[in-house]
């Protein structure tokens, strides 16, 4: 249609790549999937990296593709943490290292940080969860081991790589930049201070934008050049959020993915003593609202167990597993998912099985029961997590949006219902590139606010209703008790 308008919105995650252009028709959005790619590390100089020429060469192949629809702008959507180094002639040093990186990931690492400055003090500046992938302990690692990297160069975390690579020009988003650990949740910058301690100059960092800033056009030799760059929420769990089709306050949302980031979207941070036991973390939002949420270690155990199978010539789908272990008895064995040994690549299956005999569980054995385990156990961590952002936050929470990838788990979803005791609404799959483009219209000035932009997204998407079984209530109580006891700290 002649009326219709239409950006490109890029999703890049740690697994694979999306380029979607979204139409606009003054009521709702359609979605065209343009290209696809797989996004594959690389062990290279000792590090596991990012192939950012194979990352360049498919968004400029997608981007391409989009070229015939007239797009009048773009923006990119990556995860968190992660950046590379521009030098002083503008070119990358090296190939971002990834956040799974071993040798940064160290416990020498962390306790030469933590020895500087201590971890309440972190905190109580950053509101930020306490991780050891977090570009806070990813730039302090190259203080003590590559200091040179420092010397001119500027910092940029994935999403501004591409931006920059598209325009030249260099910023930080604002989404992005308050997951890293090193920004000042209250005054809304680097935490210049805190850094020096760390040995990390402030001057790596260039000016942080808002979403929705025209940072300016494309100016590579494309045929999307002179295209204007709008940031989205460049964090793509900011993005992920923006995407809610959310209708009421008394929400909470889970991105269910490779990460499972579970939070309430608040109007300013929670940084009591309290927050930072339970390892809560307040990052940017759209529109000037707070992420307070925590990172779950996800279906990521999945993905690594699928590859320990079919490294063992057992393939499986993520389908069949969802339908084998529906059809295996419940509540068998459970681990906490956000045990360190569940971070690394590795035979998840076997780390299961070590934590069932370490705590007295019948230890799980066949892929059935492994899947089971580890659905059980996401679901009951997710009451774990709910009910901390609950009590800090003092807010009510009445249903939960499930979006991304999770969504097409159907036992997963009803899982999580019924450890929740709440309505659960799943989808969309792509609310992540559904932010993005949102946030890229309301940028332009074609939507009029983010809750306009919302109003958008609900008539454009459906969702899956799950309700929890009443008579499964007891049983879940029960499993959320053996849970707790398991898990609890020493």
């Amino acid at each position: 249609m002649a009326d219709e308008k239409s950006v490109v919105a890029v999703d890049l995650g740690a697994e694979s790549g999306r380029v979607l252009l979204f139409t606009y028709d003054g009521a709702t959005f359609k979605t065209h999937a343009l290209h696809r790619f797989p996004n594959t590390p690389r062990l290279h100089d000792g590090h596991l990296r990012w192939d950012w020429t194979h990352i360049q060469r498919e968004i400029a192949h997608g981007l391409a593709l989009a070229a015939e629809y007239h797009p009048l702008s773009v923006g990119v959507d990556a995860w968190g943490v992660d950046s590379g180094f521009i030098d002083r002639d503008g070119n990358l040093m090296f190939d971002p290292i990834h956040y799974r990186d071993v040798a940064r990931n160290s416990q020498e690492n962390i306790d030469h940080l933590t020895a500087k400055v201590p971890l309440t003090e972190i905190y109580r500046v950053t509101g930020i969860q306490n991780m050891s992938i977090n570009t806070l302990y990813q730039l302090h690692w190259h203080a003590e081991h590559t200091p040179q990297v420092y010397a001119g160069s500027t910092l940029l975390y994935i999403p501004d790589l591409i931006h920059y690579w598209l325009t030249g020009v260099k910023v930080n988003e604002y989404t992005d930049a308050t997951t890293s650990q090193a920004f000042d949740a209250t005054t809304g910058n680097y935490a210049t201070e805190l850094l020096a301690r760390l040995g990390i100059p402030a001057a790596i960092f260039p000016p942080v934008k808002p979403p929705g800033t025209n940072i300016g056009p494309i100016t590579l030799n494309h045929p999307l050049r002179g295209i204007p760059v709008i940031l989205p929420a460049s964090h793509d769990t900011g993005s992920a959020v923006a995407g809610v089709p959310v209708s009421r306050k008394e929400y909470a949302y889970l991105s269910s993915g490779t990460w499972s980031l579970l939070g309430l979207e608040i109007s300013a941070p929670i940084m009591s003593a309290q927050a930072q036991v339970a390892n809560l973390t307040n990052e940017g939002g759209v529109a000037g609202t707070v992420r307070f949420l925590k990172n779950i270690t996800g279906l990521w155990i999945m993905q690594e167990s699928r590859r320990t199978w079919a490294a063992a010539g057992q393939s499986y789908d993520n389908a069949q597993l969802v339908e084998m272990a529906a059809g295996v008895p419940a509540f068998a064995a459970f681990f906490d998912p956000n045990a360190p040994e569940f971070l690394p690549p590795g035979d998840m299956p076997a780390r299961i099985r070590a934590w069932c005999v370490r705590t007295g569980q019948p230890a799980p054995q066949s892929p059935a029961t492994v899947a089971r385990s580890i659905f059980e156990s996401l679901a009951l961590k997710y009451r774990e997590v709910l009910d901390e952002l609950k009590a800090l936050s003092g807010q009510r929470v009445e249903v939960l949006h499930i979006i991304g990838g999770g969504v097409n788990n159907r036992l997963l979803c009803q899982m999580a219902a019924d450890s929740l005791g709440i309505e659960v609404l799943a989808g969309p799959t792509e609310a992540t590139a559904l932010g993005n483009a949102m946030v890229q219209f309301v940028g332009l000035g074609i939507i009029p606010s983010i809750e306009a932009g919302r109003a958008v997204i609900r008539a454009s998407v459906t969702t899956d209703r799950y309700l929890p079984d009443p008579q499964a209530r007891s049983t879940w109580d029960a499993a959320y008790q053996r849970f707790s006891e398991m898990t609890a700290p020493d």
